[in-house]
């Protein structure tokens, strides 16, 4: 069974400049219209675009920057945390060794 399909989830929005995370509702939770459009999330600090990067991504400390350049590098190959919830988003790289 879906988990998500069950509860409305909050999906993960990182601003790769503030190296933050911050979760939030998608519209389509509010409606139920799938052909909803999706405003752009901006950042809360800077005001530059969030990325939404799913609902079962685990947002590195702010500190960490290893990790923050290593999720931007999986997000700029197209590998996000987009799932519905039944067995997770599926194979992802856990190093840069594991990505090449």
């Amino acid at each position: 069974m879906c988990r998500y399909a069950e509860h409305v989830y909050k999906s993960h929005f990182v601003c790769f400049k503030c190296q933050k995370g911050f979760k939030r509702r998608l519209l389509v939770d509010f409606s139920g219209e799938k052909d909803q459009k999706e405003t752009v999330s901006h950042c809360p600090n800077c005001r530059s675009i969030m990325t939404n990067v799913g609902k079962d991504c685990e947002i590195p400390r702010k500190t960490d920057v290893k990790k923050w350049k290593f999720l931007k590098d999986l997000i700029e190959l197209g590998i996000s945390y987009h799932s519905c919830g039944c067995s997770g988003p599926g194979y992802i790289p856990r190093n840069r060794m594991e990505l090449s």
